[in-house]
């Protein structure tokens, strides 16, 4: 555990660098805790640090109390929590940082698909760097992620797949040591596209297909409990529930256009285009 008067080594803010102060994001249990004059809270433990315990009530206000103001019950269980839940103290001030990097990717001669023309692939590189500034270990940290791509395809001039896929992966990250120099882990996750059109020249149907990497959202997680999800871009998630919102309203307009030429039988729709012709109020000839 943290001594109670020692205190983190806060690291330089990085101008232009996208960064991410942890906040424990945990599933935690939620306790009633009483101490020694009868007052009650309702609140889960997110850390414990030296002689002091973090809480985080449940109307969403955070407090930090001495264990030995706690009852004996209570007392008990926020060491065992201590016990179960080592580097609980480092993981509050753990530092996020998430950088992004896309390189093309040569075609080999004669290893373009006969359908298309030009083939232009690209891998999006996405380096997650986790930094713990104390001199407390986090042990056994691993990240689970989830890469978002457009797949986005035309074929005679008319979209024929519009979705966003989604690629979920593991990787280990393992023991945060810290101490007197900063302890800094780095992994490195890949998406890689294409961007595809066709060869205008061959007697093939017009397909045009595009890949966008749109971004990725990562789950830290120690001794397989979540401390902390992080999304690249930080907005990209909201852009993408706007951009799936539109999409459903252009499917319905296009449904509802079809669907109005398709309630008027043919013989009907002649009939009345003869009767708009003839008609010298209605415009025809």
């Amino acid at each position: 555990m943290l001594s109670p008067e020692m205190k983190p080594h806060l690291p330089t803010f990085i101008v232009g660098t996208l960064l991410f102060w942890s906040v424990n994001t945990a599933s935690a249990q939620t306790r009633t805790f009483t101490d020694t004059t009868g007052r009650k809270t309702e609140a889960s433990i997110e850390s414990v640090s030296g002689e002091s315990v973090n809480l985080l009530a449940t109307n969403g206000n955070r407090y930090t109390v001495a264990i030995d103001r706690f009852a004996e019950e209570d007392r008990a269980f926020i060491l065992k929590w201590d016990k179960e839940n080592p580097g609980s103290a480092a993981i509050s001030f753990l530092r996020y940082e998430i950088n992004s990097d896309r390189r093309k990717i040569p075609n080999p001669r004669g290893k373009l698909d006969p359908a298309y023309s030009k083939i232009a692939n690209s891998n999006t590189f996405f380096e997650i760097t986790v930094e713990n500034p104390t001199r407390e270990p986090v042990p056994e940290m691993k990240m689970e992620y989830v890469i978002y791509k457009r797949i986005y395809e035309r074929q005679n001039g008319k979209r024929t797949k519009w979705e966003i896929v989604e690629t979920k992966k593991e990787q280990s990250i393992g023991e945060i040591a810290g101490g007197k120099k900063f302890d800094t882990k780095t992994e490195t996750i890949l998406a890689r596209t294409e961007i595809k059109r066709a060869d205008p020249k061959k007697d093939l149907p017009e397909i045009n297909l595009s890949e966008t990497v749109l971004g990725v959202v990562v789950d830290f997680y120690v001794k397989d409990r979540k401390i902390k999800t992080v999304p690249y871009p930080p907005n990209m998630l909201i852009k993408m529930q706007e951009e799936k919102e539109r999409d459903e309203r252009k499917k319905l307009e296009e449904q509802g256009r079809r669907g109005s030429d398709l309630s008027i039988p043919k013989d009907e729709k002649a009939d009345e285009t003869r009767r708009n012709d003839n008609d010298p109020t209605s415009g025809g000839r």
